[in-house]
């Protein structure tokens, strides 16, 4: 069945949202930049998405999204044991062709300090990302976050030029913690 023109621009709105709350975050975000980006007006979109902050949890959780269904692809097909290496190699190049994949995570975790709904929805992205871990890796939880942790920590160095991208790479932080 196709979607309607609503579920359309939906699509459309999570997408440009996903864009702009990378480059410029939560706070920095108006929502007339993402009508223009989309070519609807700011009512419309209101009636799309009631709130900035629901336009920024969608895109939260499309962004959570595209990054399970990346990594589950990309070891389908892999015996268990030699997925991780995969898994992680996945994660590399998707943050290194969809770099605003890994900005809203940072800007997901800052708008998570002061904003309990946002919290909410990072807490249960990053729930998801965790049990996908478990379940595609065969690992315990406390794997999982670790392997989270080292996901973090790649985001952040990354994302604020901390090392040189090629030298920071979730391969090469898991290849250190053997």
């Amino acid at each position: 069945m196709a979607r309607s023109n609503a579920e359309d621009r939906r699509a459309q709105v999570i997408d440009a949202a996903i864009a702009l709350f990378a480059h410029t975050g939560y706070e920095g975000t108006k929502t007339s930049a993402i009508a223009a980006r989309v070519g609807v007006s700011q009512p419309y979109l209101f009636q799309l998405f009631p709130t900035k902050k629901a336009i920024f949890i969608a895109a939260w959780h499309e962004a959570c999204d595209r990054i399970v269904d990346t990594l589950t692809k990309a070891v389908a097909g892999t015996p268990r044991p030699q997925r991780l290496p995969v898994l992680a190699t996945a994660y590399d190049e998707l943050v290194t062709t969809d770099r605003d994949l890994l900005t809203i995570q940072i800007h997901a975790w800052s708008a998570s300090a002061s904003d309990a709904d946002i919290a909410e929805a990072t807490r249960a992205g990053l729930e998801r990302l965790e049990q996908s871990a478990i379940e595609q890796l065969g690992i315990s939880a406390e794997q999982a976050t670790r392997l989270l942790a080292d996901m973090a920590f790649y985001n952040i160095s990354v994302g604020v030029r901390m090392r040189n991208p090629g030298d920071c790479t979730v391969t090469r932080l898991l290849q250190q913690h053997r």
